[in-house]
């Protein structure tokens, strides 16, 4: 018995892990173009700093098998620092956890209000960057 939860402990870690890697982290990221789609029409520029406050509010998550017809919440276009770049699409489920997607592939997990709330309070902060850039030109 006790080598089993071993194992479910252990297949657990690795599953989160793997499915952790398929959003990159905030060192990985050059940039982020973010489109929010959910009752606003906002497009701006993140910094990968603004990335890292936004990626914890989607996991941790597990591959959905079956997703839903959910609303959409935003794209992410983010740009790595290897050149790649990589969409993330988020999505606002009617209910229980969060959803995004990730080439094709669909995973529920985190909590979608909260990475709305991240994300509009990184284009709080785009904005400020962008009026202090002016003002320096």
């Amino acid at each position: 018995m006790k080598n089993i939860l071993q194992l479910s402990s252990l297949f657990v870690l690795l599953t989160t892990s793997v499915i952790a890697e398929v959003i990159p982290t905030a060192d990985e990221v050059q940039a982020v173009l973010i489109e929010v789609e959910y009752g606003k029409d906002i497009q701006f520029r993140a910094t990968a700093e603004d990335w890292k406050e936004i990626r914890p509010h989607m996991l941790p998550a597990r591959i959905d098998p079956k997703p839903a017809l959910w609303e959409g919440l935003a794209d992410a276009t983010i740009i790595k620092k290897d050149g790649k770049s990589l969409k993330v699409t988020m999505w606002m489920p009617a209910r229980g956890s969060g959803a995004f997607s990730v080439g094709g592939k669909y995973y529920r997990g985190g909590d979608s209000s909260k990475t709305l709330k991240a994300i509009l309070d990184a284009h709080q902060r785009s904005m400020k960057r962008n009026k202090a850039q002016r003002r320096r030109n």
